[in-house]
């Protein structure tokens, strides 16, 4: 067996067969019991050499069932309460967490590219998909990317405000840190500021490391990104190339689990066999220096520069077209093994040059990220509604644009509201008694104050600190300002 640059998906990051001295067998692990229970007790040692934030949870039979434990844990049993970014790919095809999936494979394609709201075959998956700022590195400039990212986290702000108005606020947060598919990332400025949206709405973030885990260089890629990011997320699931999941939980999250459901003497009564999981985890481990070397030797074997490809460690995207595979033709995903035999890579180039090709990911990620940007909430379609259901229905759409004006409209939160102001926020063919029920409802969410001011009482409402832009962060972006500048 060697290495085709795909192996299987990405399943067989580490080849168990010894081929040089880099595939050398490593002398038998005895793992007492073989089982997901016997994992608990190995696991902690090889953690606590990677990060001291996060701790083992437990295992599941694949990547994708890891990714629907954590989001249920996340909601409580609720996937509709969870958000998912814009082209991230949930699950496999045999999880009902399919159907939330945006990224969209098409077969011989050169990568899979975020689908577009009108070109998503779930309503669910439409009504829980939001926009996050991924794009391709340097294919942006600085002044682009930040305009890109604020209209992002700006409309990620409003739905997330809208659901706390209906009362039904989500509880989690789905992303990938690089998408498998085509190599979006999010930059350091984006993931402090879904940091900061996260604390402000009181979120759980669920961190899918299924393809980064291992292949990045370290264990967990997230140690790579902000200290403030890595402080919200709650979940990272693990899987692929450990032939089972494998979901870590914070320390905090961790113990909150522990009050909530404490230990029953009762125990489980099957196990997975988890002795597989620990030797190749060894296995990266023990390899993880060589990771520089073997994506240096790929991009010889392609015939590649480095400023041709991006992706991190053994997740490369280029130019090239591995013809062999029947999908995602320009992703290569070697194994971890320096000296590993390649196999027969049948290779062609493509119409135009690694420059271009960047760019033309880059705008179709970017395009249809956009496109989520202005998607809103639907009407209720192909249902027999009651005219109380249709009221109710119609009123949660004039919240969603009450909310979207108000946000997009307003610039100082010290400003008290004016007729004028309420009005210009209110949508189209709205009158005033519904004007003031939206502004109580955004009063009940904590968004807005009231008080009465004149001999008239009259009332007045003043917005909340940090409801309109609770993401932006001035130093930041002072300091990619000073960027810019240098530039010119």
């Amino acid at each position: 067996m060697g290495d085709d640059l795909a192996n299987n998906w990405g399943v067989n990051l580490c080849i168990p067969e010894t081929y040089g001295r880099s595939l050398r067998a490593p002398p038998p692990q005895k793992v007492m019991g073989s089982s997901e229970s016997s994992i608990a007790s190995v696991l902690p040692s090889l953690l606590s050499s990677e990060t001291d934030k996060f701790v083992y949870e437990r295992v599941a039979i694949c990547g994708s069932q890891a990714n629907s434990w954590a989001i249920d844990d996340a909601t409580d049993n609720n996937a509709s309460l969870c958000l998912f970014a814009a082209g991230s790919y949930v699950a496999g095809d045999t999880s009902a967490l399919q159907s939330y999936s945006s990224s969209e494979f098409v077969p011989r394609a050169e990568l899979a590219l975020t689908m577009v709201p009108e070109d998503v075959p779930s309503p669910k998956c439409r009504a829980n998909t939001i926009p996050l700022p991924y794009h391709i590195a340097g294919a942006m400039s600085p002044e682009e990317l930040v305009k890109y990212e604020d209209s992002c986290l700006e409309a990620v702000h409003i739905r997330l405000c809208w659901a706390r108005v209906r009362r039904v606020p989500y509880k989690a947060l789905f992303l990938e840190l690089m998408m498998a598919g085509n190599g979006g990332i999010l930059s350091h400025r984006a993931l402090m500021a879904i940091g900061r949206l996260a604390t402000f709405h009181n979120l759980c973030v669920i961190v899918d490391e299924i393809m980064t885990g291992g292949r990045t260089g370290q264990m967990f890629y997230l140690l790579t990104k902000p200290a403030s990011f890595q402080n919200v997320v709650t979940h990272v699931t693990f899987g692929k190339w450990l032939k089972l999941g494998m979901i870590f939980l914070s320390k905090e999250w961790s113990q909150k689990r522990t009050k909530l459901y404490p230990y029953t003497p009762r125990g489980a009564s099957t196990f997975l066999t988890a002795d597989e999981a620990i030797l190749h985890w060894r296995t990266v481990k023990s390899c993880m220096k060589e990771v520089p070397l073997k994506r240096a030797n790929v991009l010889k074997k392609l015939k590649l520069k480095e400023s041709d490809v991006w992706g991190e460690g053994l997740i490369v995207f280029g130019p090239v077209r591995r013809e062999t595979m029947h999908g995602l033709k320009c992703r290569y995903l070697p194994t971890i093994h320096a000296h590993s035999p390649f196999e027969y890579v049948n290779v062609s180039k493509q119409s135009f040059s690694a420059a271009e090709f960047r760019s033309h990911i880059n705008d179709m990620i970017v395009d249809a990220t956009r496109k989520w940007i202005s998607d809103g909430p639907q009407p209720r379609a192909n249902e027999e509604l009651t005219v109380a259901e249709q009221k109710l229905d119609a009123e949660r759409l004039r919240d969603f644009s009450f909310l979207a004006n108000l946000i997009q409209n307003s610039t100082d939160s010290k400003e008290e509201t004016s007729e004028d102001w309420r009005n210009q926020c209110m949508p189209v063919k709205a009158n005033r008694t519904q004007g003031e029920s939206a502004l109580s409802r955004l009063q009940v969410a904590g968004f807005i104050e009231q008080k009465q001011v004149g001999l008239k009482r009259k009332r007045k409402w003043k917005l909340t600190n940090n409801f309109l832009a609770p993401w932006k962060m001035e130093d930041v972006d002072e300091v990619l300002g000073q960027l810019m500048s240098a530039q010119q």
